[in-house]
């Protein structure tokens, strides 16, 4: 069960990282926040991205860019 755990936690970690390096937000609150706690962490993420209003940077790779400027 460890091992599970472990394996996902871990694919979780790597999605929100690239994820939110993606959208232009700073991963590493949510991926110590599911280091300490588990899933919340995932969670958290996941209802932060989605909520109305938040960056997505995804679809021009531009966009990211002139959002630092």
């Amino acid at each position: 069960m460890t091992i599970d755990l472990f394996t996902a936690l871990s694919m979780a970690m790597g999605w929100i990282y690239f994820d939110a390096k993606q959208r232009g937000v700073s991963p590493w609150p949510y991926l110590l926040l599911t280091l300490g706690t588990g899933s919340v962490g995932t969670l958290l993420y996941l209802l932060v991205r989605e909520r109305p209003g938040a960056p997505v940077y995804g679809d021009d790779p531009g966009a990211l860019a002139e959002a630092r400027r």
